[in-house]
């Protein structure tokens, strides 16, 4: 929701990204977008819409008017992987936190998508970490 309460960007159950502003006639839903598995969704400031879709292991970011800026992310343990991602959160940066759901980490991201850092458990972290480690490889 945006801080103003004017602007809410939902997600249902069927993958669907709707969009709901109030106004002096009352609410009005828009359809933003079909996504296969969208958990999680926030807003910029400036109303562009980040969210995690736990269906292809990826964040996709929403302009405004519902057009898809871009994407990132793929099945996996490294720096742009993730798996089923079911939430995302901004910071006061703009940087994208991804709770990756099934990796048992947390992943951050520029506004843009670059990696930033992993927080989690070791056997999960290492590989975004380091990205060229071996699994089963020690420090």
């Amino acid at each position: 929701m945006t801080p103003d309460g004017g602007r809410l960007v939902v997600t249902d159950g069927g993958g669907n990204v709707w969009e709901v502003r109030r106004g002096a006639e009352g609410p009005r839903a828009r359809r933003l977008a079909g996504l296969d598995g969208p958990h999680g969704v926030t807003l910029a400031p400036d109303g562009t819409a980040y969210l995690a879709d736990a269906a292809t292991h990826q964040v996709v970011v929403l302009a405004p008017d519902g057009e898809e800026l871009r994407r990132w992310g793929s099945a996996g343990l490294g720096r742009q992987q993730m798996y089923k991602p079911r939430g995302v959160a901004l910071d006061h940066r703009g940087h994208v936190t991804v709770l990756d759901h099934a990796n048992h980490r947390i992943m951050r991201y520029t506004p843009e998508g670059e990696y930033a850092r992993t927080f989690g458990l070791r056997l999960y972290t290492k590989p975004a970490r380091l990205p060229d480690a071996v699994e089963g490889d020690e420090e």
